[in-house]
């Protein structure tokens, strides 16, 4: 049997032969509107709060960017890049650091306008690439000389979301997400965790 990393890499690649697949079948025909393409720009905190990522980073940023193309009427499908910055000191001079870069398909879909606010829902499924950096510091005489290791994992990772767009100007949006992203590498013997996001958007 597969271990259960080969086998969520499996499903990664078949969902994401599927999707490209989907986003043909979604085509329109010359004669029907054009479809609408949404660029957001994110910026929030991340909360390391499960598994092991939980025990070696605290709070940290989250940096973002999605494209997605409109399929219906509520409905969106594209690709999202983010960029997570974990850091963590401890009392016996051990400081771990954790940076994580994911790349993901996205899907988006509006719940209906509730007055001037639309609220949604958002799942992503992708790859990221996790380094950890670990360094020791030990004194030798007067001089502190550091000694450390710097790993890195390339593994499934898969997002849920929940959040809301308030419309600020004619073709922008501003809104706000929580977020779950979960990660499944292991670097060493840290092996996986996951974050909360709370996350700050514009949506063009």
């Amino acid at each position: 049997m597969l271990p259960i990393k080969n086998k969520l890499t499996t499903l990664v690649l078949v969902l994401s032969l599927s999707g490209g697949v989907g986003r043909k079948a979604f085509s329109a025909p010359a004669e029907l509107p054009t479809q609408k393409t949404t660029v957001f720009s994110q910026l929030g905190l991340a909360l390391p709060a499960v598994g092991d990522m939980g025990d070696i980073a605290d709070t940290g940023l989250f940096f973002g960017a999605q494209v997605m193309q409109e399929v219906e009427p509520n409905a969106s499908f594209g690709f999202g890049v983010s960029y997570y910055s974990f850091g963590k000191a401890s009392e016996d001079q051990v400081d771990t650091s954790v940076s994580v870069l994911s790349t993901m398909m996205m899907t988006h879909h509006t719940l209906g306008a509730r007055g001037s606010t639309s609220p949604f829902v958002k799942t992503g499924l992708g790859f990221a690439r996790t380094q950890v950096n670990i360094n020791s510091g030990t004194t030798t005489g007067s001089a502190p000389v550091e000694q450390g290791t710097n790993q890195e994992d390339i593994s499934p990772t898969l997002l849920l979301g929940l959040g809301f767009d308030m419309k600020v100007s004619q073709g922008a949006l501003l809104g706000m997400s929580l977020d779950y992203q979960h990660f499944f590498f292991r670097v060493g013997d840290v092996n996986g965790g996951g974050s909360f996001n709370v996350v700050a958007h514009v949506r063009m």
